[in-house]
């Protein structure tokens, strides 16, 4: 049999029911073995290989980020998936309110930011003291706290020259492809502050913290889809 013909309603049905069981298993902190699952799975599916398994679920989560949900870190997303599995996926999901539940209470966890834009500040103060560049690292400011939200970003750094970094802070404990939320107003001071913008994306925080940056408007370096409307009487 050929390793590339499409997959059965049946067998994605079968494969989405593991992955959802293993991430909710992760969610809770309950030990689990991805190989142990994909023994069991082989036996419901029509003679697939460990590969093809593996794949299947790295398009399993890239279908729950086109959703806007997050996903199994452990399997990097590939956008290369068959419309039945989107299908799938999304039908499944609507049933899933225990794993929805955990995804929530961690996304409660991901809304706790001072934290968060603490651990910033202070990596930023590190890496000007690092440079000898005291005086700027003493500058460094949580702007969040000590200006308000408006601002549209949440610490006040600078480079070595002493260009200022306008730095807005987004943090998950889950995977760093997870999607996240910004505001209309974050969106144009990016674009207008493009030069001195940067997204310092923050996740595994709570388990293995990992951060990467990008300078720019915030929309030429993500996708942005609407997630919600504002409704008014006409």
């Amino acid at each position: 049999m050929s390793a590339t013909r499409p997959w059965s309603r049946i067998e994605d049905e079968a494969i989405v029911s593991d992955y959802f069981d293993m991430f909710e298993r992760e969610l809770r902190g309950d030990p689990y073995s991805k190989t142990e699952h994909r023994r069991r799975l082989q036996k419901l599916l029509d003679d697939r290989t460990d590969g093809s398994i593996e794949y299947k679920h790295q398009n399993i989560s890239a279908v729950l980020i086109e959703l806007g949900q997050p996903y199994i870190d452990g399997y990097k997303p590939q956008r290369n998936y068959q419309e039945l599995l989107f299908d799938v996926v999304a039908d499944r999901l609507t049933s899933a309110t225990s794993l929805l539940r955990l995804i929530g209470e961690q996304a409660l966890q991901d809304a706790e930011v001072p934290a968060v834009e603490r651990f910033v500040l202070n990596f930023e103060r590190a890496r000007l003291l690092h440079e000898g560049r005291d005086k700027l690292a003493a500058d460094v400011e949580q702007v969040s706290v000590t200006r308000g939200d408006y601002e549209g970003f949440d610490v006040l750094s600078f480079e070595i020259s002493g260009t200022e970094r306008l730095i807005e802070v987004k943090t998950t404990t889950f995977g760093r492809m997870t999607p996240f939320f910004v505001s209309r107003n974050q969106v144009e001071v990016s674009d207008r502050e493009k030069e001195r913008y940067h997204v310092y994306r923050l996740f595994r925080f709570r388990d293995d913290p990992r951060f990467f940056s990008l300078r720019g408007s915030i929309r030429s370096n993500f996708e942005l889809s609407p997630s919600q409307f504002r409704a008014a009487l006409i």
